[in-house]
């Protein structure tokens, strides 16, 4: 399964026309963890659907402007408490608003959490207490690069639009 995730875009269309110049399309899903912006998100999330595959994503912060009702085009998914399948994997996300742990861990032990991908704006925290046996956290929020494995779990700050790197649930 290949990913393109990202987050904290905060409105720049040139950023995202960028990154699309630059990227095939040989994903099989792309992730918005947050924070698209509350004032370019429709021409955004048409650029993204180019990639011709599904785009999931969750609200961050920058994003109080649409609810989970709005909808930004036929392949674009909001995922938050809504579990997406992706071949054996699901995706899995947690909005910035309206957070309800439990419901988000009631639905990734229905779906399984060794083959689940967390989604989130900002880092979790008791992420081995609320979401055990999750391999893969995805976030934001914070405007800078990280990789980190904690208790059995991969974390990666995809809000670095500069970074690539290949991140693989074990």
């Amino acid at each position: 399964m290949r990913l393109l995730a990202i987050s904290d875009i905060h409105n720049l269309v040139p950023a995202v026309q960028e990154l699309r110049a630059r990227e095939a399309n040989d994903f099989d899903a792309v992730l918005v963890a947050g924070d698209f912006g509350s004032f370019e998100a429709k021409p955004i999330f048409g650029i993204l659907s180019t990639f011709n595959c599904p785009v999931l994503y969750i609200r961050g912060n920058w994003d109080y402007q649409y609810d989970v009702t709005t909808n930004f085009g036929p392949n674009c998914f909001h995922i938050h408490n809504e579990p997406f399948a992706i071949g054996d994997w699901h995706v899995i996300g947690f909005d910035f608003h309206g957070v309800d742990r439990a419901e988000v861990a009631t639905k990734i032990q229905e779906v399984g959490p060794t083959k689940s991908i967390l989604v989130s704006h900002f880092r979790l925290s008791r992420t081995s207490q609320d979401f055990a046996g999750v391999p893969l956290f995805l976030y934001g929020h914070i405007h800078r690069y990280e990789d980190k494995t904690y208790k059995g779990s991969r974390f990666v700050n995809v809000s670095a639009l500069g970074e690539i790197v290949t991140v693989q649930p074990e």
